[in-house]
């Protein structure tokens, strides 16, 4: 369970060599939440992991994984998402 509700952590970590970039946002609070995502020229964020979601479309295989869009991702509560940028 999380244990500081009203809490919203999220951070980037940077790929090596030819890895994607990862975007992961941690939604603690019981609301659902939009979050603005960082820009990194010439890339886009792709959602690969919504703990929110039901199987099999929790986890994405990177073909079948949809563009969050440019600006911000919308996250349920008490859930996470990954996103990848390639």
């Amino acid at each position: 369970p999380w244990h500081h509700p009203g809490d919203i952590l999220a951070c980037t970590m940077g790929g090596i060599n030819d890895e994607e970039d990862l975007h992961i946002i941690f939604n603690m609070t019981d609301k659902n939440t939009t979050t603005q995502l960082p820009r990194i020229s010439g890339r886009q964020w792709y959602k690969a992991i919504d703990t929110a979601a039901s199987s099999p479309n929790d986890i994405m295989r990177p073909a079948n994984q949809k563009t969050s869009g440019p600006k911000s991702c919308r996250v349920q509560a008490r859930s996470i998402v990954v996103l990848e940028n390639r």
